[in-house]
């Protein structure tokens, strides 16, 4: 068994370099392409924007909530497009970290690659999600202020692990929770007084993008197209609901099976 110092130190190596890859990347990469990843583009111009005392959400096909954007993409904006790179393979490397010699299989894996190509932001939140599985203390907490980024990622583990602590009385974690959503929101309103209108606004008019309903398999492509698809949203909630109450009742899985009926987006394979 590796001794907790050796463990930290092998991690933080591994951190380093998985930083050290990326940051090459951002130097080979646009030597050989000069195209920016979609997602990330997004990201940086909806921060963009937001820094010139604009709503993204009027703009942008979607955009996150401005208390995480705060303290995650605005800091990405200073920096030239070409770091688009690192964002994309900088969680390459921290799988390692986790996963350690295993990690290389998820190299292959087709959401990573996918995570890779558009610079997404869901290999960065592996981490937060390993910290709400494995209920590790105060880090669980700043992993459910990272799933701000990602509501939905977090739509059923969340409420759950909420519930765990206050019958388990961790009120040490749930102080951790509210001075970090304070600390957040209250970053957001001196900003934008009104970025929680704002974010609704945008959740409302999601449903009207043509181009997310074509690339996306999720509630707003049922709900949008009406008719017998409501029956068919409504066979599946009930379906996913029954099989989680099913097998939430095994406590060694639950938290695990609520992360997995998270709300999923599923791109098109053209």
């Amino acid at each position: 068994m590796i001794s907790g110092s050796r463990a930290s130190r092998r991690a933080l190596a591994l951190i380093l370099f998985s930083c050290g890859l990326g940051i090459g990347a951002t130097i080979i990469l646009p030597r050989l392409t000069d195209w920016i990843p979609y997602d990330y583009a997004v990201y940086v111009q909806g921060a963009r924007l937001v820094r010139a005392g604009m709503d993204p959400h009027a703009q942008l096909p979607y955009w996150y909530p401005l208390p995480i954007v705060l303290f995650t993409t605005l800091p990405w904006s200073f920096l030239p497009d070409q770091f688009a790179w690192a964002f994309a393979f900088i969680p390459l490397g921290l799988l390692h970290v986790y996963y350690g010699k295993r990690a290389i299989a998820w190299w292959l894996f087709f959401p990573v690659l996918i995570n890779v190509m558009f610079a997404q932001a869901e290999g960065w939140l592996i981490f937060p999600l390993i910290w709400i599985l494995n209920d590790a203390p105060i880090k669980a907490s700043f992993g459910m202020i990272a799933l701000m980024f990602k509501p939905a990622y977090g739509m059923l583990l969340v409420p759950y692990r909420l519930w765990e602590w206050w019958r388990a009385r961790r009120w040490r974690d749930l102080a951790w929770l509210a001075g970090l959503t304070a600390l957040t929101c209250g970053a957001a309103f001196s900003v934008d007084p009104q970025w929680h209108i704002h974010f609704l606004n945008g959740i409302a008019r999601r449903g009207d993008n043509v181009e997310l309903i074509q690339r996306n398999m999720t509630v707003w492509a049922f709900v949008a197209r009406g008719g017998a698809y409501w029956f068919a949203l409504a066979a599946v909630v009930i379906i996913f609901g029954a099989l989680a109450i099913q097998l939430a009742r095994a406590r060694t899985t639950r938290g695990d099976v609520l992360l997995a009926l998270r709300v999923r987006r599923l791109r098109s394979s053209q």
